[in-house]
């Protein structure tokens, strides 16, 4: 059988299909919004194939029939007419400051006005050009113009941590965009992607008729991948992934259900696979990060920080619609950002308060973001997280709670003397519940009990532990509150054997003092 190409990396719909790469189609989605007048906006994280969904749509609309055969919109489309197309694509290029993204915009403009013959006077501003290129294509060709623009936030998000220069290339963004609305009548489509929302409502307030789908269950799966299209595409390369893992194929869909799915972009849309991750996973064959290494959540940890959030309070949380477009890119909400960022996703919906419930997708995001964590806060710690993770083992063969906390102990040496100097009891429970979340522990904190709250529990194949945490008082008040408050009574119908911790830590020491445990009976 000969190896099929799977598109790693690979944005351009001609390339993908002029050069026999793998593409999932998804042709009839694009067709439902290519179809009509609409202009569309459309939020997704990076790397969820966004770009290759705008090159999509340049093909269609150029009347490139021939890159369409044998997919659906082959069948549903029936004119194939050619359209001025102007694609703006802004992911490319770092913009650090107004300069660059002057210069980008004025390198986009310059090509397209050379395609048409437009001189354009020295003094003439980014919408005025844009207003006399959409009216000049029109003219010249006789059809109204299509506008693509991908990534429209990228240069205000590449300025985050800068006030002035974001502020500055908000400013020429919201200049440049300004003539799309008072040029519909040249216009056939205008759609705009985006990693962030929040922009939206500076950038384009005028643009009032702009339809967001971001939360609409008809383009749910518009970018991603569904279990039935992973099942349909990729069947030959899950099975060389499980052979390469000694694993059998249904372990092999499993593992990767575990990694890779669990994203939704809608109130009652399908579970939405990482596309960056399954294609990276299934050309390497090796389980891996793939789509949380291709980013670095360093603006996200310092917002995180100055908002008072921590990592162990980043599941099951609730917000409203509205919620999600924070209206302000200098001092955004951080769950709006984490959302809009990849890094949470929807994993439910109340209609009769109209809240989403949010939680992170799957593991991979879960288990890379404290690994990150950890990272920022003991960056030479990398032996120690690895004896830690040997520690972690004795602990869950062989119940072993004291080798493991003294494990722990070693590895919290490891960080900043400054640490912990000025944190409360929840910083202590943060970094905990981040290490057992690197390590692949199904941990959860803050349970809700009918008599309070478990600190944090951790659930292993064939045992429960749960934890209470204190600062600067005792190891034996804190498992006395679990007795006392009967927090194991929440877990007795699971079957599995309960193994209550008491952990004091003290802002002297900047450890653990002591700990104390006692079986379920």
């Amino acid at each position: 059988m000969t190896k099929r190409l799977l598109p790693v990396g690979i944005q351009s719909f001609e390339t993908i299909r002029k050069q026999g790469y793998l593409y999932v189609d998804k042709t009839t989605q694009m067709y439902k919004l290519t179809s009509t007048y609409t202009p569309f906006f459309l939020s997704r994280p990076r790397r969820f194939g966004k770009s290759l969904l705008v090159s999509t749509m340049q093909a269609f609309f150029e009347g490139r029939k021939d890159l369409f055969e044998g997919l659906a919109v082959e069948k549903l489309e029936k004119e194939w007419k050619k359209h001025p197309v102007l694609k703006f694509d802004f992911s490319g290029d770092k913009h650090e400051d107004a300069k660059s993204v002057k210069i980008m915009l004025g390198d986009m403009l310059g090509s397209y006005e050379q395609e048409y013959g437009i001189t354009v006077p020295n003094n003439n501003t980014f919408a005025s050009r844009l207003s006399c290129l959409i009216q000049t294509a029109h003219k010249t060709t006789g059809e109204k113009v299509v506008v693509l623009i991908d990534e429209y936030d990228a240069p205000i998000l590449d300025a985050v941590g800068n006030n002035t220069a974001q502020d500055e290339a908000r400013k020429i963004m919201r200049s440049f965009f300004s003539p799309l609305k008072s040029e519909s009548e040249h216009l056939r489509f205008l759609f705009i992607t985006g990693i962030s929302k929040f922009s939206q409502l500076s950038i384009f307030s005028e643009l009032n008729n702009l339809n967001n789908i971001s939360l609409d269950d008809n383009f749910c799966d518009l970018c991603g991948l569904t279990e039935k299209e992973i099942a349909g595409n990729f069947a030959p390369e899950i099975k060389e992934l499980a052979e390469a893992n000694h694993e059998s194929e249904d372990e092999a869909k499993q593992h990767l259900k575990r990694l890779y799915d669990g994203y939704h972009f809608s109130a009652n849309g399908t579970d939405i696979y990482n596309p960056f991750s399954i294609v990276k996973v299934l050309f390497s064959k090796k389980y891996s990060d793939y789509w949380f290494a291709s980013g670095t959540p360093t603006f996200l940890l310092s917002l995180m920080q100055k908002q008072d959030v921590e990592f162990s309070d980043l599941h099951d949380l609730n917000l409203y619609e509205n919620d999600f477009d924070a209206p302000t890119e200098t001092n955004p909400d951080v769950l709006a950002v984490l959302y809009q960022s990849g890094y949470l996703t929807i994993k439910g919906y109340d209609t009769q308060t109209g809240l989403y419930k949010l939680d992170f997708p799957n593991s991979e995001v879960k288990n890379g973001f404290a690994d990150f964590l950890l990272k920022h806060y003991a960056p030479n710690s990398t032996l120690n997280r690895r004896n830690l993770g040997i520690a972690f083992t004795t602990l869950l063969e062989k119940n072993d709670v004291d080798g493991f906390m003294l494990e722990l102990q070693k590895f919290l040496r490891t960080f900043p003397y400054n640490l912990g100097k000025d944190c409360g009891e929840k910083h202590y429970q943060t970094i905990l519940y981040s290490i057992l979340a690197t390590l692949g522990v199904t941990v959860e904190a803050e349970i809700a009990t009918a008599d309070g709250r478990i600190d944090m529990t951790a659930k292993f194949k064939n045992r429960i532990f749960l934890f209470e945490f204190k600062l600067n008082k005792s190891a034996k008040e804190a498992l006395t509150q679990i007795n006392g408050k009967s927090y194991a009574d929440k877990f007795m119908n699971d079957g599995r054997p309960i193994t209550k911790i008491g952990v004091n830590f003290s802002t002297k020491i900047r450890n653990i003092e002591q700990w104390v445990t006692e079986e379920q009976t």
